[in-house]
């Protein structure tokens, strides 16, 4: 391999400056990147390196083929290019200094030293030695620990740095605030509040280290004065390598007499031993403090009166404007290019969503819970281990009325936590306050999070009862929140509040700018449903898999699919299908199709719309793949279907789905309908009831008695004409566990009462005292049935004979469980033979068909089997996408006995509820026309 990728050569040979008049070639720029003299040359390669790969992607179209082949160079692979960077970057020579000698001096390197006040100092406390740089404070040496002894190697910082002295590996990236110049000119040598100096202070301007030890007794509220002049722009406050016995470290902004004008926060509670905090002071929080640009101010760490007894608190405090400028040792990867120019086109989203006059709050004035984060950037990252809802504070810079809506923008990504949410919360500043009084929380919304880099907007009207106080003082915390007690971890960045006055601001929805798919109600359990592989992710071998899907389901009506993206390591075609899960953890399609995909990881947006109803999931069938993938980084389940899981269960039969911590390689984003397809859905819901109008009017055919009983004209095979009982005397209900479920009656219905089948009956014998019912499970006999041999076999064995032959109503309910191919391969002509077997064994009772619960993608074979074979059709799908007509978990049922049982399987709570089973019984009588 070495013979092999020693195609180029990394040295920089190239002193002429890099052309920044022009956008170069990928390969231009990659020769810059190996062979320039100068960092600013190749800092300019880097910066193209990101605006040349946009470029040809939309030159391309997002041919990731032509993107790596671009990439890639001369060389075979992408891999091969890196590997031949990597080997010529780290042979370069190390001048006069012993490669092995620089490495092991540079790995005691620490991003700081640690001081001592002397030699004898540094052996009281070291002994033994301890890895590290050390600096003695009288004298300035700095000492490292080598062959059993501490040694002088001289000045501190004050020998420069020979030419390839420190070597790439030693350095990762090299951030803007570690070159950056601290702000911070000197302290106030009068300890505040303290003019007797007991407390001993101590700082090294030159490194930004600082020292203070509290008096042995009769402490006052002190502390050391940092001192620092406002510049335009915000400011990152950075302590480092914190050592503390004190019980907390406060630290605010005051003016130059010591005035206190705001508290950033409260550090190292309990104590710290080489800590660190990083703390956010925008320009607005100047500002609002009182201080002007040109103005002198002063940052406070305080030691209370209560820290008598010659306690400490040590290291380093560096204030630094910030700045987003990084470098890189060597070029970053296609996706972090990608997400570095996404991220630049997400700060002028904010303009492309809305339209009107609004305002944009965007600074983060303060923290909430004042622990568990850091911000590093511009992005925040902050945790909770089942304490606390940690959190930034945006406030709002005008008051807002009553009822309004307040946009909360931002993007975020989950780190750690199946069920990590940031948490929105509008409060008033009251919070804050040492005893706060008319605390208010409106409207707290839950937004679930996905596993990448994603952009959200959500939508918060204040309710009537907010506004209680001040409203020029309100604003919004945006904390970390689980469900559940789990560790969770996110990052959050480029956040913003917007709104207008009396809701004049409103979103900009152009079916042009794909942002706005974005803006979905699907908050609390994620927009984004499966995670994204992440790099690393392994794969793991499953040749018997079949199909997939992340465990969440959507919780939302009016749901559609938006975007699939989807891994392919096998190009062809692959299918996908919109189902839920039963009772027994079987898949129940609701809708199929098919993608043809090239191999790689692409997204791929849905223009038409493809509903995912409540309950339901996308599931990818991996079988072509064979692969499914692990990760550490993994957060949530998925559900896997395999030939090792077959079950057959009183006349279910399938692949059990069963939960796993692999990865799945797809995701999928939900959206609300389309404007133009709602519009449309409308008018076919006023064609569809001008239908039924139709339908009423044209019902010639059913005759009334001069009793008063309803008759129907029917047409018998020889042509003569018959009438036919419009009431019924005796039914045969064949259904599945819709109606012969729990304790023989519908699944999930309260009791028997509530079921469908039975609030049917009973409104039948209402109208026919003598009226009688049987119920049978066509699950077992018809549903579960493969062929249309065994079909008929069935019906002839074991249905016939618990068929009167005077009945004279049939309601068939059944297709819910026709979910393999098997069962669905002969089921347009099954479902035609069967209403006429019914029509033969029982010639003058009329047929219905009731359906469906479970999908919808097999009802028009329904509704042209009733239309061929003269059955009468009762279309439930209506009900069976709204969650209020479904059962739930934890709701009660009660059998024949009168014992209660819960509700615990989701399968089960899928099915009709007591109103989903009245919602059915009226439709069943409003199309009989009793």
């Amino acid at each position: 391999m070495a013979n092999e990728i020693k195609r180029d050569t990394v040295d920089y040979r190239d002193p002429t400056p890099f052309d920044n008049t022009k956008l170069n070639s990928l390969s231009d720029i990659s020769k810059a990147l190996r062979h320039k003299t100068y960092g600013e040359d190749t800092r300019e390669a880097i910066a193209q390196q990101g605006e040349a790969l946009a470029k040809l992607m939309q030159e391309t179209g997002g041919n990731q083929t032509a993107e790596v082949a671009a990439a890639r160079g001369k060389f075979e692979l992408l891999g091969i290019r890196e590997d031949a960077q990597d080997n010529a970057i780290n042979s370069l020579e190390l001048g006069k200094a012993d490669k092995n000698y620089v490495d092991n001096y540079l790995a005691q390197l620490s991003n700081a030293p640690e001081y001592v006040k002397d030699y004898a100092d540094l052996i009281a406390r070291y002994p033994n030695g301890h890895a590290g740089l050390y600096v003695t404070s009288d004298t300035n040496k700095k000492y490292f620990w080598e062959d059993g002894k501490w040694v002088d190697k001289g000045a501190y910082a004050a020998q420069g740095i020979g030419d390839n002295y420190i070597v790439p590996k030693q350095v990762d990236h090299i951030n803007a605030d570690q070159i950056a110049l601290n702000e911070i000119t000197g302290i106030n040598p009068v300890p505040w509040n303290d003019p007797d100096k007991k407390l001993a202070i101590n700082f090294d301007g030159k490194y930004g280290y600082f020292q203070a030890t509290s008096a042995a007794s009769d402490q006052p509220d002190s502390g050391i004065l940092f001192e620092t002049t406002r510049k335009s722009g915000d400011y990152t406050l950075y302590l480092t390598d914190i050592t503390s016995t004190l019980s907390k470290v406060k630290v605010y902004i005051t003016d130059t007499s010591g005035a206190l004008k705001l508290r950033l926060g409260i550090y190292f509670d309990g104590g710290a031993n080489d800590a660190t905090q990083t703390i956010s002071i925008t320009a607005k929080t100047l500002e609002e403090s009182g201080f002007n640009v040109g103005d002198k101010y002063q940052l406070l760490i305080s030691v209370g009166k209560e820290e008598i007894g010659g306690k400490t608190v040590h290291g380093f405090i560096h204030l630094i404007k910030d700045t987003n400028s990084v470098l890189t040792k060597r070029p970053l990867n296609l996706m972090d290019h990608l997400e570095s120019i996404d991220a630049d086109l997400n700060r002028n989203a904010i303009s492309r969503v809305f339209k009107g006059d609004y305002t944009v709050d965007t600074n983060l004035t303060r923290w909430f819970s004042e622990r568990n984060f850091e911000i590093k950037d511009g992005v925040v990252t902050y945790w909770r281990t089942g304490v606390g809802e940690p959190g930034p504070y945006y406030q709002m810079t005008k008051p807002v009325a009553t009822g309004q809506t307040v946009y909360v923008y931002f993007e975020a990504q989950k780190l750690k936590g199946e069920k990590t949410s940031l948490n929105i919360q509008f409060v008033n500043t009251n919070l804050f306050s040492s005893t706060p009084t008319d605390f208010r929380v409106a409207y707290q919304v839950p937004v679930r999070l996905s596993n990448r880099w994603e952009t959200y907007l959500v939508p918060v009207k204040l309710d009537r009862e907010w506004f209680k106080s001040d409203t020029s003082t309100m604003g919004a915390i945006i904390s970390v929140a689980p469900t559940s007690n789990e560790e969770c971890r996110a990052k959050l960045r480029n956040a913003a509040l917007v709104y207008g006055d009396n809701n004049s601001v409103e979103l900009a929805m152009l079916e042009d700018i794909a942002f706005n798919e974005q803006i979905v109600p699907e908050l609390k359990h994620g927009r984004r449903k499966g995670e994204l592989l992440p790099s690393g992710a392994t794969t793991s071998l499953l040749p018997k898999v079949h199909y997939v899907s992340p465990k969440t389901a959507v919780v939302n009506k009016d749901l559609f699919l938006n975007s699939i993206t989807v891994n392919v390591t096998k190009a062809g075609k692959i299918n996908f299908a919109v189902g839920a899960v039963d009772q027994n953890n079987l898949m129940i399609k609701s809708e199929e199709f098919s993608l043809d995909l090239p191999t790689g990881t692409r997204t791929i947006e849905l223009k038409e719309d493809i509903s995912i109803p409540t309950g339901n999931r996308l599931f990818m069938d991996c079988h072509s793949q064979g692969v499914l993938y692990a990760s550490p980084n993994a957060t949530e389940k998925i559900l896997i279907e395999d030939e090792d899981h077959l079950v057959s269960n009183g006349g279910y039969s399938g692949y059990e789905l069963y939960e796993s911590e692999l990865m799945a390689p797809f995701s999928y984003t939900v959206r609300p309908q389309r404007l133009p397809n709602q519009i449309k859905t409308v008018g076919d819901k006023a064609d569809n009831n001008t239908k039924k109008i139709d339908m009423l009017q044209n019902s010639i055919n059913v005759l009334t008695s001069q009793n008063g009983q309803k008759y129907k004209l029917v047409v018998n095979n020889d042509g003569s004409l018959a009438t036919v009982s419009l009431q019924a005397h005796k039914g045969f209900f064949f259904g599945n566990s819709l109606t012969v479920g729990l304790d023989n009656y519908g699944m999930a219905a309260s009791d028997e009462a509530h079921s469908w089948a039975t609030l049917v009956g009973n409104r039948l014998k209402e109208l026919e005292p003598s009226f009688t019912f049987k119920r049978f499970s066509g699950r077992d006999a018809w549903e579960s049935k493969e062929t249309s041999k065994e079909r008929l076999d069935s019906l002839n064995s074991t249905v016939k004979p618990e068929l009167d032959p005077d009945t004279d109503l049939v309601i068939i309910q059944l297709t819910d469980n026709v979910n393999t191919p098997e069962k669905r391969a002969t089921f347009p002509q099954d479902a035609k033979d069967l209403i006429t077997w019914f029509k033969q064994q029982v010639p003058k009772a009329r047929i219905v068909w009731v359906a469906t619960w479970f999908g919808d993608d097999l009802v028009h074979y329904v509704k042209e089997a009733c239309e061929e074979r003269g059955a009468i059709f009762v279309d439930i799908t209506e009900y069976a996408k709204d969650d209020k007509y479904k059962s739930a978990l934890g709701l009660k049922w009660t059998d024949s006995k009168g014992v209660e049982h819960v509700i615990d399987n989701p399968g089960v709570a899928a099915h009709p509820g007591d109103l989903g089973m009245q919602m059915i019984a009226n439709k069943v009588m409003g199309t009989l026309g009793i």
